[in-house]
């Protein structure tokens, strides 16, 4: 089963560099054996990062551009990003610089090569009230390796 990839990029007046780092993102993700699509939040900048990202939107059609009207910060920015993304596994890059773009690759082929958990042959947890589950939390685990 080929299972597809999110990357989630939270952005805010990186105008300068968006391009760069989308073009080196692309570059790596190429590699993978699966689809993938790149999301790049704009969390409310005031300079010109949201043309640069919507000209890349239009330029690639595995990059999407969203924006909030004002900052709402990094955990809005996510959320923002999930809502949007459709792939089965989501990876969100650390703009701030502690997940490298070959290192989020890597996890990215990795998560996608990797066996889907199965339950055949386990049993049946016993009946009780239904946890909701704190994805946010889990992604931020998986974003800033905590």
């Amino acid at each position: 089963m080929e299972r597809s990839l999110s990357i989630l990029l939270p952005v805010r007046d990186d105008q300068t560099t968006l391009s760069a780092t989308v073009h080196r993102l692309l570059d790596v993700l190429a590699d993978l054996p699966s689809r993938f699509e790149l999301i790049l939040i704009d969390d409310g900048s005031t300079d010109a990062t949201i043309e640069v990202a919507d000209e890349l939107a239009a330029r690639y059609p595995q990059v999407t551009a969203i924006r909030h009207s004002r900052p709402l910060g990094q955990e809005a920015a996510v959320r923002s990003g999930l809502r949007c993304s459709s792939g089965d596994i989501v990876l969100v890059h650390d703009r701030s610089g502690l997940r490298r773009i070959d290192r989020l690759a890597a996890l990215g082929k990795k998560a996608i090569s990797a066996e889907p958990p199965c339950r055949t042959g386990l049993p049946e947890p016993p009946q009780q009230q239904p946890q909701r589950p704190n994805y946010l939390s889990r992604l931020k685990s998986l974003a800033f390796g905590k």
